[in-house]
């Protein structure tokens, strides 16, 4: 990576609260993954959009549970390329590795069906890099002719971080719906994707409105500037936080939230 990628993920990074160590460190991680060709998880720009909007989710969920806690300031996590199955049916062994029970749909009624699933290994750190809690989350891929593919997380509540009606997810959500006693919040977020190069910034009002619109987002590493809107699902069961979503998807929020209905009605 070059100075001006360099000096563009520590721009982009500034408001997060990370040790000025881990944010080197995290951004010598960001510049191996988009550096990769072949096998990487960020080899695709959707796999990158679904990162970035996993990350914020997971920047939400844990914003006023696990940081608030006291000791955590990132979460830290990669693939388990072993675990990675087009087999639906190993569904119950790779929840007994995460330590969840977590129901999931094979296929949903609007036609989107299970692609893959894997698991991932995180961590939470403090501003030293050093482990604070250690966890798995399962992740499921759908898709459906035509349309691009939804993903949905699943990872065990920690740090007793539970999904509440004052959780970030909860006070910024377009849309709730509420099913056998379970909250669904629905966001839709507008992310600016910018080419790390020293000609392509952001302008003043574009940062300005970062800044106040909880639902605009600008991020790094896309071979121009293009703009992406991102349909997310938040929704905790049984002690499980759930997080469904997909980009640029003509899906609409009732489409999405009857899909996380599914997935709760399936238990």
């Amino acid at each position: 990576m070059n100075e001006y990628i360099f000096d563009s993920y520590k721009n982009s990074m500034k408001d997060l609260r990370f040790s000025e160590n881990q944010k080197e460190i995290l951004i010598q991680k960001l510049g191996e993954a988009v550096n990769e060709k072949n096998g990487g998880r960020m080899r695709a720009k959707l796999n990158i959009k679904k990162i970035v909007a996993l990350t914020a989710a997971c920047i939400c969920v844990l914003g006023g549970t696990a940081f608030a806690a006291g000791k955590a300031v990132m979460v830290v996590s990669g693939n388990d390329y072993f675990s990675r199955t087009s087999d639906f049916g190993k569904l119950i062994e790779l929840e007994e590795k995460v330590g969840i029970n977590a129901p999931a749909v094979e296929t949903f009624s609007n036609g989107y069906s299970f692609d893959i699933m894997e698991i991932e290994n995180c961590q939470t750190q403090d501003e030293e890099g050093n482990a604070i809690d250690k966890y798995k989350e399962l992740f499921i891929n759908y898709t459906r002719e035509g349309d691009p593919h939804i993903y949905v997380g699943m990872n065990p509540v920690i740090n007793n971080g539970h999904l509440t009606e004052d959780s970030p997810d909860a006070t910024r959500a377009n849309e709730t719906r509420k099913v056998d006693g379970v909250n669904i919040y629905y966001s839709y977020d507008e992310y600016l994707f910018l080419p790390v190069s020293k000609d392509s910034n952001p302008t003043e009002e574009e940062m300005k409105r970062e800044e106040e619109d909880d639902h605009f987002f600008i991020s790094y590493g896309s071979d121009e500037r293009e703009t992406s809107f991102s349909s997310n699902i938040v929704f905790e069961m049984d002690n499980v936080i759930y997080v469904m979503g997909t980009f640029d998807n003509a899906i609409t929020s009732d489409e999405l939230m009857d899909m996380a209905e599914e997935i709760i009605k399936s238990r």
